[in-house]
This record gives structure tokens, sequence and C-alpha cells, in this order.
């Protein structure tokens, strides 16, 4: 799980990261995409049961969308193809898709 001030940080520390650097970050949150928690944690959302858990999942999803996915979508908008499909391949070799469609943060990708 990223902390709540991890998903904060990124945002502060992009504008200072060559773009080779953020590169690197955003392949490694591609390759690392289904151990998130608001990829793991997706589950929770759909339950209709208010609970905790289910709470504390809705505010870290909406905190990495507000957060980490608004730092990222500008820079993933300006790959090349090759780079866009490496990052797809990526993911799928790595990743459970199965979590990961049904994810929150995928909707969003999916809808930019």
């Amino acid at each position: 799980m990223i902390p709540a001030k991890g998903k904060r940080l990124l945002p502060r520390i992009a504008r200072h990261l060559q773009a080779n650097q953020l590169l690197q970050i955003i392949c490694l949150l591609v390759a690392c995409f289904s151990q998130l928690d608001v990829v793991r944690n997706a589950t929770l959302l759909d339950s209709q049961v208010d609970s905790p858990e289910r709470r504390e999942a809705e505010e870290q999803t909406e905190l990495f969308l507000s957060t980490v996915l608004q730092c990222i979508l500008p820079v993933i908008s300006q790959f090349n193809l090759g780079v866009a499909s490496g990052m797809m391949g990526l993911m799928m070799e790595h990743g459970d898709m199965g979590l990961i469609i049904h994810s929150r943060v995928c909707l969003r990708i999916l809808n930019n």
C-alpha cells in the first residue's frame, strides 16, 4: 500500500525530475500496478456495505486519482506509440488484468 504521504509526494517531486527519470517511475508504477492498494482494494468499492475498510479504500482511490494520476497522465499522453505499447505489454505481463480492469484507476485512464 502506498501511504497517503507517498501519493502526495509524486506530484511534488515530478517537476524536479528529468524526463527519463519520470519515465522510469511510470514504468515502475505500470509494472507493479496490480500490487497498488487502489487496485487490490477495488473490490471493496463495489460493496454496498459501509465499512471502515470501504471508506479507507474510497479515500485512497480518490487521493491516487487526484494526485498521482493527474501527475502522470500528461506525461503518458506524450508517449510515442512504441513506448505506449511497451507499457501495455509490461502491464499485461506483470499484472493481474482481472484486478486491474475492475479498478476505478483503470477506468479513469481508459476514459482519458
